[in-house]
């Protein structure tokens, strides 16, 4: 089998910890694509950015939707089924339920670390190689935590997988990942956003026949949607 890519963001990180802000689900999305193809998405994406006078070195995010280039951030939200190859999965966190002290030693980036862990260990097969790159801005624990990370997903999986922290700056399929993981994330705490916003979500929303954050079955592909802990 061929080397897998697996381009990771999040949204809403601040919750965990109990830190004081509206809502209480954060969510970390994935772009999973084979690695024979991602010159092809980038292009893409790329070719996305010149044709709306977007600079290519501009990083595009979730919380840059508004109704000055909306038409063009509906056809963003299009790309991902358009193409068979791309697929994205995300991990939806009640805040709420999780138990900093009790179950992560009172250290909110363990706790990030380890649901890291649950978005991406039961996605990787064994026999399968995979090439994963985080967004490094969010890496506040440097090398140690990813060399964690690393380490239990390659003994829980057997693969022969690699793990690295990239600027989402200069990475395209980061920023991609972030604007649908802000969706979604958006989507499951249902508060007020602007018209632009929520016409994205239901865009995709359409796409699916169901809400963007609805819980999905593990063997769904395209858009597949994880709630920690289950049933929440």
């Amino acid at each position: 089998m061929g080397l897998m890519e697996v381009y990771c963001d999040e949204s809403r990180l601040e919750l965990l910890g109990g830190t004081k802000s509206s809502g209480k689900y954060l969510a970390i999305g994935s772009i999973w694509i084979p690695s024979e193809r991602r010159s092809e998405l980038k292009g893409v994406l790329n070719s996305w950015k010149s044709l709306h006078a977007i600079p290519r070195s501009r990083e595009i995010k979730w919380t840059q939707i508004g109704a000055k280039k909306l038409d063009a951030y509906l056809d963003l939200a299009r790309y991902l089924f358009r193409y068979d190859f791309c697929q994205f999965r995300v991990i939806i966190i009640d805040s709420k339920i999780i138990d900093i002290d009790r179950f992560h030693d009172g250290n909110k980036e363990l706790a990030f670390y380890k649901m890291y862990y649950q978005l991406l260990v039961h996605r990787i097969q064994k026999n399968q190689d995979y090439r994963i790159f985080l967004d490094s801005k969010t890496n506040r624990l440097g090398p140690k935590r990813v060399a964690d990370l690393r380490k239990y997903l390659r003994l829980r999986t057997g693969s022969n997988l690699e793990l690295q922290t990239v600027d989402s700056a200069d990475q395209v399929l980061i920023q991609y990942a972030d604007i649908l993981t802000g969706a979604v994330c958006a989507s499951a705490n249902n508060l007020p956003m602007s018209d632009s916003k929520r016409r994205f979500i239901d865009e995709i929303k359409t796409i699916l026949g169901r809400p963007i954050h609805q819980r999905t079955t593990a063997t769904v592909e395209k858009f597949n949607v994880f709630r920690f802990p289950m049933g929440s």
